[in-house]
């Protein structure tokens, strides 16, 4: 992964700050902390607390350490863009970091909460009245770009947030005839990191008070309206009222 410039301190130049970008310095932190202590890493201790154009004294020595163990005697206290010491850090990170894999909660239908299970090169059913939420793990080091279907105008996928270190999609199907996609995961390069299928199912309303809705195994359920994660006294936190158009709103909370 690219820098834009050098993250850290030069150590032979009585440690002046190197350019220290913020977005380069968490790329650095990112990297050390998927490396073991025995390769000179940072084993996750790094904090992500980053100010720019300073090096911490925290990450400072997590580079110094890492320079010292895999390059004895150079001492620049700096990694450089196009250095060697960078293209070591992504070597070792990638060889400990964990998969980057697609998951679902756990409790099916439910929000984005809780224990979630591996849906990694399997098929899940997506109706057309129904809601998955779909989360990505393991990509501490922000390889993948991208998230779409092979075939565009079937689904809407979109980023709704990150908790746990998990980056969570909300999957909804469009109006028209079902059909099976492929979800894909790709990096800066469109190469494929991981995937799943999508069996898309065109269902009718449930009757009087309950909804028809798929389980995770295409089972069918029925479920009260209220009882689903996308209902909107399950989604809303709050609403907002002009008393003063347009410059005073009354806030309440749901």
């Amino acid at each position: 992964m690219p820098l834009r410039g050098r993250v850290g301190r030069h150590t032979k130049q009585g440690g002046r700050q190197a350019q220290n970008w913020p977005d380069d310095q968490l790329t650095i932190i990112n990297l050390l902390n998927n490396i073991s202590p025995a390769d000179g890493g940072a084993a996750a201790s790094l904090s992500k607390s980053v100010r720019s154009g300073i090096c911490s004294d925290e990450l400072y020595r997590a580079i110094s350490t890492f320079e010292d163990k895999q390059f004895p005697g150079q001492r620049d206290g700096f990694v450089d863009p196009s250095g060697a010491m960078l293209k070591r850090m992504e070597a070792l990170a990638a060889k400990t970091a964990a998969p980057i894999r697609f998951v679902t909660p756990e409790a099916w239908l439910g929000p984005p909460t809780g224990k979630t299970r591996d849906i990694s090169n399997t098929e899940i059913p997506l109706s057309s009245v129904g809601v998955v939420w779909v989360g990505l793990t393991g990509d501490s080091q922000n390889i993948v770009k991208t998230v779409a279907a092979n075939i565009p105008g079937v689904v809407t996928i979109a980023e709704a947030n990150t908790a746990n270190n998990i980056r969570w999609f909300r999957l909804t199907k469009l109006p028209g005839p079902g059909m099976d996609v492929q979800v894909r995961a790709k990096d800066g390069t469109g190469k494929v990191v991981v995937g799943f299928n999508v069996g898309l199912i065109d269902l009718p309303g449930g009757p009087g008070p309950l909804d028809t809705e798929l389980g995770l195994a295409g089972t069918i359920v029925r479920l009260a309206p209220s009882a689903r994660a996308d209902y909107i006294d399950n989604r809303a936190e709050g609403i907002g009222y002009y008393i003063y158009h347009p410059s005073f709103q009354v806030y309440s909370r749901v």
